[in-house]
């Protein structure tokens, strides 16, 4: 009857909407949600480094296959990185080189300690903010009477490499982000 081949189509139709379209917006609305927060993030990196800031682009494209972070990922915690490194001095050209240094080493480090990329970074940006407990988990013993031993012995000239300038040594806020500035080069 018609009737009942109607019921069984509805029911057909009722299935596919749970089992087929069901999935395929969600996957649509995924998508368009994955593309805002890509945007926001590029948003992000232009904000903080400018004209720099093509250099993090340029490595977020093949940061997947070079170090292990999406696009995004690489771009956020870049942003977060590159500012609180131009808080402590470098330009904006020198902090987007070094996110790209410090995802290089981020990989390596999580190569020898296991877990992501990511943890290894955000640990460093708590570093440069004066955190140090979270580089522990990848063998960094690090702290305040440590790095400011390591400055003194620079000061006094008992280790060739030069981590300041020596025009901003005696001020204190000055000296304070030297000292963060250590931690990156440590």
């Amino acid at each position: 009857s018609a009737a009942k081949i109607g019921k069984t189509m509805q029911g057909i139709g009722a299935g596919l909407t749970l089992g087929v379209t069901a999935p395929i917006v969600a996957m649509g609305k995924s998508m368009v949600d994955a593309a805002s927060n890509l945007e926001q993030s590029v948003g992000g990196v232009e904000a903080v480094f400018g004209d720099a800031g093509k250099t993090i682009q340029d490595f977020g494209k093949t940061a997947a296959d070079q170090v292990g972070l999406s696009m995004r990922n690489f771009n956020d915690l870049s942003t977060v990185g590159g500012a609180l490194l131009q808080n402590v001095g470098f330009s904006a050209s020198g902090a987007a080189d070094e996110m790209v240094k410090l995802a290089q080493r981020g990989a390596d480090v999580s190569a020898v300690f296991g877990g992501p990329v990511e943890n290894v970074l955000q640990a460093v940006n708590s570093a440069i903010k004066g955190e140090f407990n979270p580089l522990e988990q990848f063998g960094v013993k690090m702290n305040a009477a440590s790095i400011e031993a390591r400055a003194l012995a620079i000061e006094r000239g008992t280790n060739t490499r030069v981590m300041m300038h020596a025009d901003n040594r005696t001020d204190s806020l000055n000296r304070e982000r030297n000292l963060r500035y250590m931690v990156v080069q440590y």
